[in-house]
């Protein structure tokens, strides 16, 4: 008790402490709510840009599958949304696909086959640069990361 008359201060500060650390750890759905509130406002606050409500949210749809065929859709497909959504110049493309492994793509397989076999098989042929231009051509046709990369790239 004696301790507490000559030290009132250091007392006082060790009991709020005591008090916040116990509201730190156990949770209080007012208090809670009450720190989310107030994060909003303070952003509310903080944000001086000019806003807009011109947002597109471009959805997958079942009705969009219907039309356009099962999915997942080839990586050209959505190349090709991106590059036409790119034409309205957006400030911003968010792309909500996860594409973790490589397309894959029987074509480029075969394509790459015949290359072989031609490239062993005419080695010296005078007309191979324009048959080999032709297969690069197609490799790159067939080739949807690629054109996903590009589009995703110039958007």
């Amino acid at each position: 008790m004696n301790f507490i008359k000559k030290n009132p201060t250091l007392v006082f500060g060790l009991t709020v402490t005591i008090l916040f650390l116990l509201l730190a750890f156990i949770r209080i759905d007012f208090f809670d709510t009450l720190g989310l509130k107030l994060y909003d406002t303070w952003m509310k606050l903080k944000i001086q840009s000019e806003t807009t409500d011109r947002i597109a949210i471009i959805e997958i749809d079942d009705e969009s599958i219907e039309k356009l065929g099962r999915w997942p859709w080839p990586r050209s497909l959505i190349a090709g949304c991106i590059d036409r959504l790119a034409t309205e110049k957006p400030a911003v493309i968010g792309l909500n696909i996860i594409y973790s492994e490589a397309e894959e793509n029987s074509g480029l397989v075969e394509i790459d086959r015949l290359e072989n076999i031609f490239k062993s098989s005419f080695p010296n042929d005078p007309k191979a640069p324009v048959f080999l231009n032709a297969v690069s051509e197609a490799r790159a046709n067939l080739d949807n990361d690629s054109k996903l990369a590009r589009s995703i790239k110039s958007a």
